[in-house]
């Protein structure tokens, strides 16, 4: 036993033999055989009956064939069948082809809102360079204020009341400043690369497994109403604005 960071021997009666000891550690240290139902069912969480509202849960049939269905907690749907699920990732398959721009707009979208951003940067640099500037003139102004208030020249009452308006208009300016600083063009930045690898999402949904399929489904929606093989998406941004729009589809033709 452990006393004081040493191994010392101990003098009591052990509870069990070595022998249990070791076959105990030799079964808990095996990997467990754990069913993941998300993993037999990829597509489980993704989808909501668009009849009752309730989750659309996949299952097995004769050990082979997967679909889903309903839970059907508040009664069946008649006319409503179980969706197998390769017929499914065929159908989200559809949806996601519907949200992801041609090559060519999404290159136009990147250029202009890039072009923007270096105009809007150099515009930023040069405010906060002037609001630095305005930030200065103001912490002078409160220590000429102090140096006031210590020689006798305005009274504490004057100067509690002119520090805290001069130090709230600091702390306006340092707001802005950060508004105004690099992350935004971070941001701006991060956004248009995940614009641009829009490009290549279809493939990685054809080309992927079940699991990929599922996670990059939940990536584009964050439901789907089912209803006898129709689905009707509810689109995450900024997918919900490719839908089918007026600007899509003009694009296309």
């Amino acid at each position: 036993m452990f006393w004081h960071d040493k191994v010392c021997p101990a003098a009591h009666e052990p509870i069990i033999s070595k022998e249990l000891f070791d076959r105990v550690q030799e079964m808990t240290g095996k990997k467990p055989r754990v069913s993941n139902k998300q993993d037999r069912f990829p597509f489980n969480s993704l989808l909501t009956c668009g009849i009752c509202g309730r989750r659309i849960i996949g299952g097995q049939y004769n050990k082979i064939y997967h679909f889903y269905h309903c839970t059907f907690s508040k009664g069946r749907h008649p006319g409503v069948r179980y969706l197998r699920e390769d017929r499914l990732a065929d159908i989200l398959g559809e949806e996601l082809s519907k949200v992801i721009p041609p090559n060519d707009m999404i290159d136009y979208i990147v250029e202009t809102v890039r072009k923007d951003s270096e105009a809007n940067q150099e515009g930023s640099e040069n405010s906060i360079k002037s609001l630095y500037s305005d930030k200065k003139q103001l912490e002078n102004r409160i220590d000429r204020l102090y140096d006031d208030k210590l020689d006798n020249k305005i009274t504490e009452a004057f100067w509690n009341v002119k520090n805290d308006d001069l130090k709230k208009q600091i702390t306006a300016i340092e707001d802005r400043i950060r508004q105004l600083g690099p992350n935004n063009a971070e941001k701006t930045e991060k956004g248009l690369t995940a614009l641009e690898n829009l490009k290549c999402l279809k493939n990685k949904y054809k080309n992927g497994d079940l699991k990929k399929k599922a996670e990059i489904m939940k990536s584009v929606a964050s439901n789907f109403l089912y209803s006898g093989e129709k689905l009707s998406p509810v689109y995450k941004k900024p997918f919900d604005m490719f839908a089918e729009g007026p600007v899509c589809i003009e694009w296309r033709e």
